[in-house]
């Protein structure tokens, strides 16, 4: 990797909204593993934030600050004194199946808190980038066409999907209303794939189901056997989202508007072969029963196409399927040690990772 992209983020002061969460988390040993003066601003965490509470990442950030996305006094005035030069928006309400119980939740969440932070945004001059993370199920669910890219048309049938596509188009007109000029801030979404790695313990996502199936002993229900998806290790999704926002702190114009970051196209495949792999190459041996009650749909076939991301900004996935399985897998075996020190494991893997950029 070329010093240039550690030399950058040296010091860089970078507000991360969602800092609590999964990829968040990681995104925090990230820039602290870069040298950035990392700052947060989440929901109080739970159980489910099991990486955030288990490496007490709270100590791991400048300052911390625990509230609702949808204050834009508590937003406005932390990021006043924090005075961040690079904001990464990954708040969100992130579960399909959630989003069908609180749709109200969701799309407070996902689409009023997306208007929030670019609302309150606009005031302050020091900010030069910002970043919105999204999904990669904004597209239209069009069953004659697989594979998506960045300019098809944005859709959503279940809460959560259109919550986060409502967020784009609230997005680009923030954008074109109020940021629309070479001194404001540069403004982009991501929208990754189903992203996997060490300490996701969300409801409904398969690798922290069959983690749970594996410590407990139980059976796990899969509703889609063969529902295929871009599977990605949250390294490369997450080093996309900085050199995408490098370039956006640079004012490049290209870096504007939405970027895919996917995996190669041999991590497309099911759940039923995931599941199957994971049993063989790990001798987990996990048992699973089809759920007969579907609660709610989801797409079939879900792909992404990451030729812009590999043009214009150099990026493109390392990963193999088998080194996406053992880095996650490995991670919850450390887990269960004692007395080990989990924050610089991580922080090594990253380390590995990054050799081989």
């Amino acid at each position: 990797m070329s010093l240039n992209f550690f030399d950058f983020w040296k010091n860089k002061k970078v507000l991360i909204f969602g800092h609590t969460g999964f990829k968040g988390s990681w995104l925090v040993i990230f820039l602290n593993l870069l040298g950035a003066k990392v700052y947060g601003y989440s929901l109080k965490p739970s159980k489910e934030n099991l990486i955030f509470n288990k490496l007490k990442l709270e100590n791991k950030v400048c300052r911390n600050f625990y509230g609702n996305i949808n204050n834009l006094i508590k937003i406005s005035k932390f990021i006043r004194n924090c005075k961040p030069e690079i904001i990464i928006n990954l708040a969100a309400q992130s579960i399909v199946s959630k989003s069908y119980k609180d749709p109200l939740l969701t799309f407070n969440s996902n689409f009023m808190g997306s208007v929030n932070i670019l609302v309150a945004a606009k005031n302050f001059k020091f900010i030069r980038a910002i970043l919105m993370i999204t999904t990669d199920k904004v597209y239209l669910n069009d069953v004659s066409k697989y594979v998506y890219s960045e300019n098809d048309k944005l859709g959503g049938a279940d809460p959560y999907s259109s919550s986060k596509a409502a967020s784009e188009i609230a997005i680009h007109s923030l954008k074109e209303s109020f940021f629309n000029n070479q001194s404001s801030a540069f403004i982009a979404t991501a929208r990754a794939g189903n992203i996997i790695g060490g300490g996701d313990w969300c409801q409904d996502r398969l690798i922290p189901d069959i983690i749970k199936s594996y410590l407990f002993k139980k059976k796990i229900k899969i509703r889609y056997p063969y529902a295929v998806r871009p599977w990605q290790h949250v390294f490369e999704a997450l080093f996309g989202y900085l050199m995408l926002s490098k370039r956006l702190y640079e004012k490049k114009k290209y870096s504007l508007g939405a970027w895919n970051f996917g995996p190669s196209s041999k991590s497309f495949i099911s759940v039923m072969d995931l599941l199957k792999f994971v049993n063989i190459h790990r001798k987990l041996n996990i048992n699973w029963s089809l759920e007969k009650k579907r609660k709610f749909k989801e797409t079939k076939i879900l792909r992404l196409k990451i030729n812009k991301a590999k043009k214009f900004l150099g990026w493109k996935p390392l990963l193999n399927f088998e080194q996406m399985i053992d880095l996650t897998f490995d991670w919850y075996e450390k887990l269960k040690l004692k007395n080990f020190d989990l924050y610089k494991y991580s922080q090594n893997q990253i380390r590995d990772y990054i050799k081989n950029i």
